[in-house]
């Protein structure tokens, strides 16, 4: 016996949490909904491809619903049963305020951050949560750009901590400053960054690691 399996195109099944399904089928009514598949650890961008078809039926065991995409796999970036990371992406928000991950606190009166102000003390600033991407948390309100956020240290911090801006070391990303509590007040490190407008990126909804599927 001999099986023949096609790898141009190739498809993928992953699954999203049924709340979502609604959200996703309505986007489709609006066009192509591109979808990016990523290495198992899901760092590394392997190939682009759509969105073909949502199913009809949910896993009451899981609470999910299977999705299919397609791809062109003309580099054959992809193979049957390949565990792979899949991002859907829904829209794209132009000039979103984001700011990293490691900034947010949360509390009992919800979520803020360690904003740095001029005087180099901090303030406790609550924000609202538009949206998470990777380590990039879209604030709907709350801080604007510009403005200095704590990264790191935030343990270590209450309403009007002293802290002392420095550039950034070597290995971190450029744009950041980080910020060191003087001594003898707080020894431990405070990292703030600036928050920034995103141009380019939007929110993703990240579907399951799911194996690669040939078309037959």
């Amino acid at each position: 016996m001999i099986v023949i399996t096609q790898l141009q195109p190739i498809t993928i099944l992953f699954t999203l949490p049924e709340d979502q399904l609604q959200t996703v089928a309505q986007r489709m009514q609006k066009g192509t909904l591109p979808v990016d598949a990523y290495s198992r650890d899901d760092q590394t961008k392997l190939t682009t491809g759509k969105l073909l078809t949502i199913d009809n039926q949910i896993d009451q065991t899981t609470g999910t619903g299977r999705l299919k995409a397609v791809f062109d796999n003309r580099n054959n970036e992809l193979w049957p049963n390949q565990f792979v990371n899949v991002h859907l992406l829904l829209e794209t928000r132009k000039n979103a305020t984001v700011i990293p991950s490691a900034a947010l606190q949360r509390g009992p009166q919800g979520n803020y951050v360690f904003v740095v102000k001029q005087d180099k003390t901090v303030e406790v600033r609550p924000v609202t949560i538009a949206t998470t991407e990777g380590n990039l948390v879209q604030v709907a309100s709350g801080v604007v750009p510009d403005e200095m956020i704590v990264t790191d240290g935030q343990d270590k911090l209450q309403a009007n901590s002293h802290v002392e801006p420095h550039q950034q070391g070597p290995s971190q990303s450029p744009g950041n400053q980080n910020a060191s509590t003087p001594p003898p007040q707080n020894p431990n490190p405070a990292n703030p960054n600036p928050g920034r407008r995103n141009h380019g990126g939007g929110p993703r909804t990240s579907g399951n690691q799911n194996s690669g599927t040939a078309s037959q």
